[in-house]
């Protein structure tokens, strides 16, 4: 439940307008380059904390969050392998039931 509320609480961040912050436009330049050829949707927020300027591509835009599931379940799954609760060569089954 801890984690749910952290992915809310990051997510709510993340969305926060940008409006009237100082934008770092040679970053904003590097990242539209890095995606111009990607086709798919990206949405990038970057924040120099030392400067706290900023740059981002679609920092507004929700997008299904399916994905990001799988980095809280792999730190998961090691955390239980290190404690000696999960063998690292077990056969996992995955239920079609928790598709997206």
């Amino acid at each position: 439940m801890k984690l749910r509320y952290t992915f809310i609480i990051l997510i709510l961040l993340i969305s926060v307008s940008t409006k009237g912050q100082q934008v770092d436009k040679k970053l904003q330049y590097l990242l539209e380059e890095s995606v111009k050829d990607f086709h798919g949707d990206v949405g990038v927020y970057v924040r120099n904390l030392k400067t706290g300027k900023l740059t981002y591509i679609n920092a507004d835009t929700l997008f299904p969050t399916a994905s990001m599931i799988k980095i809280p379940i792999t730190i998961g799954m090691f955390n239980k392998i290190e404690k000696g609760e999960l063998d690292y060569h077990a056969v996992l089954t995955y239920k079609d039931s928790l598709a997206y």
